[in-house]
């Protein structure tokens, strides 16, 4: 249990990581990676903004894609 959570811990990481160091080129409001997530953070059913913890599927999606 501990090594699975050592890897997601390490998973996680990588993903903060590979966010930060993302470079947005031309137009902001043209970038997928932004506009992912901005799309991401709205929950249209309720007319709110998301919390966080319902972002780890689409993330960790997102981190996979950016490492191909």
């Amino acid at each position: 249990m501990e090594q699975s959570t050592d890897a997601v811990d390490s998973t996680c990481l990588d993903l903060c990581i590979s966010l930060l160091d993302y470079d947005i080129r031309g137009d902001l409001f043209e970038s997928v990676t932004i506009g992912f997530l901005a799309v991401l953070s709205i929950d249209s059913g309720k007319g709110v903004l998301k919390d966080a913890c319902h972002y780890t599927p689409y993330l960790s999606g997102l981190s996979r894609l950016h490492r191909c």
